[in-house]
């Protein structure tokens, strides 16, 4: 679990480090999503560290924030990113994306939640 830990800090290291305006759609509203999206994936780094020392409950919840985080991320980066910097920030919250997905199965089994809309319409 610890070597998992330190691969999603390391992809996630460099992706909130990354200068938010390299290669990027100068508008306004650009500008302000990306760093939010910047902020959220150190805000998320740094509640998966926490979590480790907590326990399995709280762990797999972090890494469920995570996977929502990063999804989030993606979306600002494929719209405000531009050239080369959108396909490798893109790609590399696409391989986050899945990397945290495999952490989420392989350690968080019987503790996935429903997604709301998936819950909603088995109830329909």
């Amino acid at each position: 679990m610890r070597r998992l830990i330190i691969a999603v800090a390391v992809a996630l290291g460099t992706l909130a480090g990354a200068p938010v305006s390299a290669g990027t759609v100068h508008t306004p509203a650009c500008a302000r999503d990306l760093a939010g999206a910047e902020t959220s994936l150190r805000k998320t780094l740094v509640r998966i560290q926490t979590a480790e020392k907590a326990g399995q409950e709280p762990m797999c919840a972090a890494f469920r924030d995570h996977a929502d985080v990063v999804a989030r991320a993606r979306e600002v980066f494929s719209r405000c990113a531009t050239d080369r910097d959108r396909e490798v920030d893109v790609g590399q919250m696409d391989r986050e994306i899945l990397r945290t997905k495999f952490v989420i199965v392989r350690q968080c089994q019987g503790q996935e939640p429903k997604p709301a809309t998936a819950a909603a319409a088995s109830s329909s």
